[in-house]
């Protein structure tokens, strides 16, 4: 389930009163809804969901027939990209759909996983192990144009998150403790 800690009083309680499996929260930039990953024990997978605050709404946005993952808002509140898998042949890819669940494009054509927003709404980066490589950080333009890479090396790597300047950005590093998050100096172009 899904929990806030309020910073202050380090009290942590229920983010919303509702029965369901919950993961990967990505807020809007008005607090009022909250866009995560949700389990339909009917079909028995992981989809997307979001809650409105103001209304006490819950909406199923994805019916995936595998499940779905790591969806993040752009900070307009309208566009949501999150990761489509499926089992059967360990694939991973893009989508972005709509606030009402409606898709806008896939990026199918390329393994795709852990995507985030850029702070423009231009980009999208994620995570590819295309070019055979095991884990590397790619961006592309949303409307599926100016694919870049900008890692080159042989380390694991995941969910990275650009600042909302777009000077820094955060990224899971796999050292040889464990999972760290690491902050680097980065630029979005």
């Amino acid at each position: 389930y899904l929990y806030k800690l309020d910073l202050n009083t380090l009290e942590v309680s229920p983010l919303f009163h509702r029965n369901i499996k919950s993961r990967n929260a990505s807020f809007s930039t008005s607090s009022r809804q909250v866009y995560f990953n949700g389990y339909d024990e009917l079909t028995n997978r992981w989809e997307i969901y979001s809650y409105d605050f103001v209304y006490n709404n819950l909406n199923r946005l994805t019916e995936y027939r595998f499940g779905s993952c790591n969806p993040d808002i752009y900070n307009n509140g309208k566009q949501i990209v999150y990761c489509k898998i499926n089992p059967a042949d360990n694939k991973k890819n893009l989508e972005v759909i709509n606030w009402y669940g409606e898709p806008k494009i896939e990026f199918d054509k390329f393994p795709a996983y852990h995507p985030s927003w850029g702070p423009s709404g231009f980009k999208i980066f994620f995570i590819s192990t295309m070019d055979n490589e095991i884990s590397e950080l790619y961006s592309i333009w949303k409307d599926g144009s100016h694919l870049e890479r900008h890692t080159h090396d042989s380390i694991w790597v995941a969910n990275p998150v650009i600042s909302p300047d777009g000077t820094k950005m955060a990224m899971s590093v796999l050292t040889d403790e464990d999972w760290d998050i690491f902050i680097f100096n980065f630029a979005e172009k």
